[in-house]
């Protein structure tokens, strides 16, 4: 009888697929990106540095925004949208190699991103293994469907959304080099070129890839994961491989953790790399081509969200080892709780989040299958040159005074969210980006630049533009929720009306960032044509206000679903806060994370939460 319910179910779906456009479908006529208007660009630039500077700094960065627009600027412009004229996004080789490959932080603090899955009950003998077979079973039909060109394009609105992240989902790996990394991608292509990326090496194996990886205690684990004819196994199948793992790990002397390696700065990981490439270039193409990895940690029961989510962020305890940061992975806590830790350079949160959504709704409904076939995991030894011990703990002993550097807190706000703050006419993103706001300038007395990634999915090969949301607007919104001057019969109305204004601003930049139109990526396409063609760098690029206005500070991103329970990333700067945030309907949910002394992410957490509490009541009391 469930396996009748099931097959109608899966019957259902794939109806609905079939019905449906290709994934790539809409790709040969997706938009391309368009090229700011350079007076625009400016008018935004000014507008977002100005509450950041002094009156005598806002006219001297003013007077250099003018020398652009009547000096080099429009030459510029010229040669940038000339550029453009040959290329499916002009911005993407910039982006990719500048925003991620020629980055040289350690990626696990300053690049990856990760997602905590909403817990599933299992009433396996254990929950590990179980919830692993899971969410490998939904990532392989996932990748079965992909493959068939069977998942649905997305859209927003009726806009359709670019496809060409998506097969970088699986098969890719992020390669360490001394100047700068090259991604590698070895899954199934369409050979036309609107959904290969510019960068990606794409590399052709006899035969796709069926494997994945699993690190268990430090020991890596090659498991076929798809038949020989690409079917997936069933989770049954999955799961006793998983425990074949599980009790060869256990019983195995203490690894050498190599995956430890790849939490270095990139350099000094691409050196330890060509050391270990030399003895092992077999063990590394595989790893390479894996699908993905899955890491099955030891973990306490006792585990707070904090800890669930700092382990997801950089590992906890012994996880630390457990880990091979170049690839995305699945995390798997020892009581089912799971996640993913992505690599950032192929794709962002909205491609990832695809996956996730699909993967948690598959392991509700999916049935175990039958034990037809005996998986056989492979342990891949290592070939330790005599210089990787000390290349490991230098790495270990590195990464465990960073750790110490890192703090996670969660702010969960329960009984109000979105339903409420669309109810009193408030946009709820930019409603929670004034509470952060209004939290920073309660804490530090001061506004300090902010992103916000904006999605450009709506043109070609499309990835972010910067929403920025300081604003004259937030500036006098946040100023004035404690200004001794305001007569009381008035302040509630005047506070009400600056958050409002406050919001519509955010909003509009938001909606203009979505269009392609902010001022960080163009300005970012005239300094490298000023590079390329060896022009004097316009002054605009080097005043204080550049600087400053770009310390991100506060580096945020909403990347909200049922199928999470947190999403979270490192600060991007010294000082800085990570704030990965999502709105439910009910409920608002940050998940904090800092580096250094210079932050403190319990403190902003409980001041956030002070401050969304003191906007809910200005919105929510009566007039």
């Amino acid at each position: 009888e469930y396996m009748g319910e099931y097959s109608k179910i899966r019957c259902k779906i794939m109806r609905v697929f079939l019905r449906a456009k290709s994934t790539y479908a809409n790709q040969s006529v997706m938009p391309r990106l368009p090229i700011t208007n350079l007076d625009v660009a400016c008018h935004k630039y000014l507008r977002s540095v100005q509450p950041l500077l002094t009156v005598e700094e806002f006219a001297k960065t003013s007077k250099a925004v003018e020398d652009l627009k009547n000096g080099p600027g429009p030459m510029l412009h010229a040669k940038l949208t000339e550029h453009a004229a040959n290329l499916p996004n002009w911005l993407e080789p910039w982006w990719d190699t500048g925003a991620y490959l020629q980055y040289q932080d350690p990626l696990p603090f300053k690049s990856n991103y990760y997602f905590m899955l909403a817990d599933q009950a299992m009433t396996a003998s254990d929950p590990q293994t179980r919830r692993g077979a899971l969410l490998i079973h939904g990532c392989t039909t996932f990748k079965t469907m992909l493959d068939r060109e069977l998942v649905p394009p997305d859209e927003v609105k009726g806009t359709p959304l670019c496809m060409s992240q998506i097969a970088r989902l699986f098969s890719h790996v992020r390669v360490p080099d001394e100047h700068q990394d090259k991604m590698l991608n070895f899954s199934h292509q369409s050979s036309s070129l609107p959904t290969r990326n510019f960068i990606t090496e794409y590399i052709t194996l006899p035969t796709p890839p069926r494997h994945i990886f699993v690190l268990r205690k430090g020991h890596f684990f090659k498991l076929d994961v798809l038949a020989a004819d690409g079917t997936p196994y069933s989770v049954a199948e999955l799961e006793e491989g998983l425990n074949a793992i599980k009790a060869t790990a256990d019983k195995l002397p203490a690894a050498t953790p190599v995956g430890v390696l790849t939490t270095s700065s990139r350099p000094v990981w691409a050196k330890h790399h060509s050391v270990l490439a030399k003895h092992n270039q077999s063990l590394f193409t595989e790893i390479n081509s894996a699908l993905f990895f899955v890491c099955l940690d030891e973990t306490p029961s006792n585990w707070s969200e904090s800890d669930s989510s700092a382990n997801l962020f950089h590992g906890k305890d012994n996880n630390i080892f457990n880990r091979f940061y170049d690839k995305h992975q699945i995390i798997v806590f020892s009581n089912g709780r799971a996640g993913f830790n992505f690599e950032h350079a192929p794709g962002d949160g909205t491609t990832a989040l695809n996956l996730a959504q699909y993967v948690v709704a598959h392991g509700k409904t999916v049935n175990l299958g039958s034990l037809t076939a005996k998986l056989a995991p492979v342990h891949s030894k290592w070939e330790i040159p005599t210089e990787t011990p000390s290349h490991i703990t230098e790495a270990t002993n590195v990464l465990k005074a960073t750790i110490n550097e890192c703090k996670s807190n969660l702010v969960r706000i329960q009984g109000f969210g979105a339903k409420h703050i669309k109810a009193a006419k408030f946009a709820p993103d930019a409603f929670a980006q004034m509470a952060k706001q209004l939290a920073y300038y309660n804490m530090y007395g001061i506004n300090t630049a902010t992103y916000e990634s904006g999605s450009t999915r709506a043109f070609l090969h499309g990835r972010t533009e910067t929403i920025r949301t300081v604003s004259p607007e937030s500036h006098a919104f946040v100023s004035a929720m404690d200004h001794p001057k305001i007569p009381n019969n008035r302040k509630r109305q005047l506070q009400l009306s600056l958050l409002k204004r406050a919001c519509d601003q955010h909003s509009a930049y938001s909606r203009d960032a979505s269009s392609g139109i902010g001022c960080d990526r163009v300005f970012l396409g005239l300094r490298r044509i000023a590079a390329r063609d060896g022009i004097p760098m316009p002054e605009i690029f080097t005043d204080k206000a550049f600087g400053l206005g770009c310390d991100w500070r506060l580096s945020t991103s909403n990347c909200g679903s049922p199928a999470l329970s947190l999403f979270g990333f490192g600060p991007v700067c010294d000082g800085g806060y990570g704030c990965g945030y999502f709105i439910e309907e009910n409920s608002l949910v940050w998940n904090i994370t800092t580096q250094g002394r210079e932050a403190n992410a319990n403190d902003f957490a409980a001041v956030l939460q002070s401050s969304v509490q003191q906007l809910q009541q200005l919105i929510e009391t009566p007039s």
